[in-house]
């Protein structure tokens, strides 16, 4: 099987789906590539079905970005509250409950602000 890249020649990786870093083919053998990273030195040995003869090839595998969906219930009570945050009161994490009306209970007791 011919092998669509030879060394010396320069492709595009996708690091978790997310980073395209240019890298420089240093050898091919059984499918797979050996590469140098350009900006860094360092190198790995991947298939070569990895690799994209551009950078626009890459941006294209790249998985489209979703519209975030709003969160419902507890969490987004929580957080969209004045009151302090969970960071803030960290021994109270697990007894902190935001209601409906505005009030919030810790320990079991009702308070409002």
């Amino acid at each position: 099987m011919a092998s669509k890249y030879s060394p010396r020649d320069i492709a595009y990786i996708v690091e978790s789906n997310l980073y395209i870093r240019e890298v420089e083919v240093i050898k091919v053998a059984g499918g797979f590539c050996t590469i140098r990273f350009v900006d860094c030195g360092g190198g790995i040995k991947v298939r070569e079905s990895r690799l994209y003869p551009s950078r626009e090839a890459a941006e294209a595998s790249l998985p489209k970005k979703e519209h975030l969906k709003s969160h419902t219930g507890r969490i987004r009570d929580i957080s969209h509250t004045n009151y302090p945050s969970r960071t803030r009161l960290p021994h109270l994490a697990h007894d902190f409950k935001v209601g409906r009306d505005g009030l919030f209970a810790v320990n079991g007791l009702k308070t409002s602000e």
